[in-house]
């Protein structure tokens, strides 16, 4: 993630208390962005409430009815596009909220675009693991168990081989398993934009060459050296440094600095490239290109040689590698490719830091990054749902050499990109609801005051919480007002950052069933003391005295 993302990640998460920065470094920042001027941070964690509150009441009133392999079966014509997204047997509970985004946000079209989790070898699965991708396949009909290591059998390697070999078998095995013209691969802790997709890429091929050739993403340019893998050296032969300052950004460092250790007698003198390649957070491949290259006998070859590897060196480097086959086959076979440069933070986040609102999900945002925990997910789909539909920037192909720096393999290289968009935020735009965020010991009329204690960073068990209390017989329900207790800690710890109380600002808006009101007490900081059980205890008896 911290290599996808530019190399640095937000560590302010709330579900490892042990990792966040201290409060007053603020999280992550893009590079670039400027946060002096920003709102203050008590602006910010209103913003982040009244975000919740809205998606709240943009929320459908009633659940989206689950797309599932019969729904698909019905379409009269292929999807726009097949997201390949790649998973772990263990990450259940992710591959439920990418379902339910899926369902959520194309409800009124759900044969544009098509979700399958890809995952190892059968063989690789634990009994267990086995049993649980089958009873989501008999019900989704969306998993697809493929020539990759997986699981976690003893002796089965996981890590950075099995999403390597996982990613290429999802290329080659889409070439005859759907008839999409767009393949598209990412990771389960990613959720790409569908709708805003969907229309991209329809609207792109009026716009570009070949785009049918596509090669979609934020590019980045590497290195590899074919020659030492020819020899039995390294699998991993990327060559020499990289950074995440690709196009359409003209001659950047990175490139500068590769293409002088490329030089005769540097590291690299003998690796192929520069070469493009999307940087793994999304990459989208065009149906030609698809077929050309990953049906192509030494690619199909590479991918069976490495599967079927059992000793060191291990192949790992997945999307250099990738970028490396297709470079090799465009390059030596002529083919055609366009190149389609994302701009890094502006079609896509790495992370949402609410200190800096350049990283909150916008109009532009066709995919976000670092969204494996339930609130993350939950923000973003509520977001993409207030964006869908939103304008959108057409693609402009420039010259690769005089506007990229970079001198393609042959003129069947194209070299398109989007300006610099606009800002297109996401409702609200403006802050206009002061209602403190507090929630339990009301006067609803419950019969029940269902106060649960929640230590802050149990994000994901509050939310298996809600859909547990959701599923109870409607009259039950109805007498339950519930409410979840956060335990906080003195404000001087300093596993308590910013961002980890802004979700929970976020939270309370989105679900009303969080009470921060030791929050509110001191402007939005921790309280000195500290919050435990016995001060609800207290607001309990207060509130019984009084009723």
């Amino acid at each position: 993630g911290a290599r996808r993302a530019g190399g640095r990640r937000e560590v302010a998460d709330a579900r490892a208390p042990t990792m966040p920065r201290p409060e007053r470094r603020g999280g992550d920042t893009p590079r670039g962005h400027r946060t002096h001027e920003a709102p203050s941070r008590t602006a910010l964690l209103r913003l982040a409430l009244a975000i919740g509150r809205q998606q709240a009441l943009d929320a459908p009133a009633m659940g989206a009815p689950a797309i599932t392999a019969k729904t698909l079966a019905a379409c009269p014509a292929p999807p726009t596009l097949a997201v390949g997204v790649i998973s772990a047997p263990k990450n259940v509970d992710r591959r439920a909220r990418m379902r339910a985004s899926r369902d959520l946000l194309l409800r009124d079209d759900p044969c544009s675009a098509t979700l399958t989790f890809v995952l190892g070898h059968r063989s690789m699965l634990t009994a267990a693991e086995a049993h649980q991708l089958d009873s989501e396949q008999a019900l989704y009909g969306d998993i697809a168990l493929l020539d990759a290591h997986d699981g976690t059998k003893s002796g089965i390697s996981h890590g950075g081989r099995a999403v390597a070999e996982k990613a290429i078998a999802w290329f080659i095995h889409s070439v005859h398993a759907h008839r999409a013209p767009f393949t598209c691969k990412l990771d389960d802790d990613t959720m790409p934009h569908l709708p805003n997709l969907v229309a991209d890429l329809k609207a792109m091929q009026h716009e570009v060459p070949n785009p049918l050739s596509a090669y979609y993403g934020v590019q980045v340019y590497r290195l590899w050296d074919w020659q030492s893998v020819d020899k039995g050296g390294d699998p991993n032969a990327a060559c020499g440094s990289h950074g995440d300052d690709g196009p359409p950004t003209k001659s950047p460092p990175s490139l500068l600095k590769l293409l002088r250790q490329q030089r005769p007698g540097g590291p690299c003198e003998h690796a192929a490239g520069p070469f493009l390649f999307p940087d793994g957070s999304l990459e989208i491949v065009g149906r030609a290109a698809l077929v050309a290259v990953f049906n192509s006998s030494r690619v199909r070859s590479y991918a069976s040689r490495h599967f079927g590897n059992e000793r060191p060196p291990i192949w790992t480097h997945e999307d250099a590698a990738l970028g490396a086959l297709v470079h090799r086959e465009v390059a030596e076979r002529r083919l055609p490719l366009t190149f389609l440069a994302m701009r890094r933070w502006g079609h896509n986040v790495f992370w949402v830091n609410w200190a800096d609102r350049k990283t909150l999900i916008s109009g532009n945002t066709l995919w976000a990054h670092y969204t494996r925990s339930a609130e993350r997910s939950d923000y973003v789909a509520g977001a993409y749902l207030a964006t869908r539909g939103m304008a959108r920037d057409a693609f402009v192909c420039v010259s690769c050499e005089d506007q990229w720096g970079w001198t393609p393999p042959h003129d069947q290289v194209a070299c398109c990109t989007k300006p610099v968009p606009p800002e297109r935020y996401a409702p609200p735009r403006s802050i206009a609801d002061a209602r403190p965020a507090t929630c339990g010991l009301g006067d609803s009329g419950a019969t029940m005051q269902l106060g649960m204690f929640s230590k802050y960073e149990d994000v994901d068990g509050r939310y298996r919480l809600r859909e547990a209390l959701a599923a109870l017989p409607r009259g039950s329900a109805a007498h339950v007002e519930s409410c979840f207790v956060l335990g906080m800690k003195l404000h001087a710890n300093p596993s308590n950052p910013f961002n980890v109380r802004a979700w929970l600002f976020y939270e309370a808006g989105r679900h009303a069933d969080v009470d921060l009101a030791p929050l509110e007490a001191h402007g939005g900081m921790w309280p000195i003391r500290g919050y435990h059980s016995y001060s609800w205890w207290k607001r309990a008896v207060a509130h019984a005295a009084g009723s």
